[in-house]
């Protein structure tokens, strides 16, 4: 599609939580934003206006809000980047994490079962690794639960938001870690990870079993 000139694309649609609004986000050469919209397809609305680039999103469990990356270029040429967090009616706008690294790499954020975390995930300085953070939605209380320089990927909350499972390499190959979060913003010294699978070959996409 063009749009004045630009070329624009449409990404990631994604459904509310109740199935009542889809969002997604909208890409031109000047940036891009996330949008909503009805199931109907009425009521299309831009939710970050004037914001640089949307990298990321997530719905809320409940549907009210939407948590999101962005990041701007400087004129020093590193990049600032935030975490943002927006109601899905486009009001109560807050930057809950403000970061300024020369390389940005944040992935997979996560609202945990109950609507009061974000995980996420952030390049190591120098570009080596991943770690895992926890954050309280209002931006309070970050905490890194995963401390070494390899890739830590495919992270998944339990239903009870009292775990998470991830995939790292930090024993020589791909496989299934568990760590309990429950504690982590009280005692994060003493997150432990548990692995859970053994082979020598590739084990990811960790699932966990729905809630009865």
């Amino acid at each position: 599609a063009t749009e004045s000139g630009y070329s624009t694309f449409d990404l990631g649609p994604t459904w509310s939580p109740d199935g009542k609004s889809l969002a997604f986000i909208h890409l031109n050469d000047s940036g891009s934003s996330i949008f909503v919209m009805n199931a109907d397809v009425t009521g299309l609305k831009n939710l970050t206006p004037d914001n640089g680039s949307v990298r990321q999103f997530a719905w809320s469990p409940d549907g009210s809000k939407l948590a999101y990356f962005t990041r701007q270029r400087q004129p020093a040429g590193d990049y600032l980047a935030e975490i943002r967090v927006t109601n899905a009616d486009s009001s109560g706008q807050k930057t809950i994490l403000t970061f300024r690294p020369k390389r940005v790499f944040y992935t997979d954020l996560a609202w945990s079962p109950d609507g009061t975390r974000l995980l996420f995930a952030s390049a190591n300085d120098g570009g080596k690794g991943q770690s895992l953070y926890l954050v309280y939605f209002d931006g309070s209380g970050l905490t890194r639960l995963t401390d070494n320089s390899l890739w830590n990927s495919r992270r998944t909350w339990s239903p009870d938001g009292r775990w998470i499972a991830f995939v790292s390499e930090v024993d020589g190959d791909e496989e299934i870690y568990a760590l309990n979060v429950e504690d982590a913003f009280r005692d994060p010294g003493g997150l432990m990870p548990i692995r859970l699978t053994f082979s020598p070959g590739v084990d990811t996409n960790p699932q966990w079993q729905p809630r009865r």
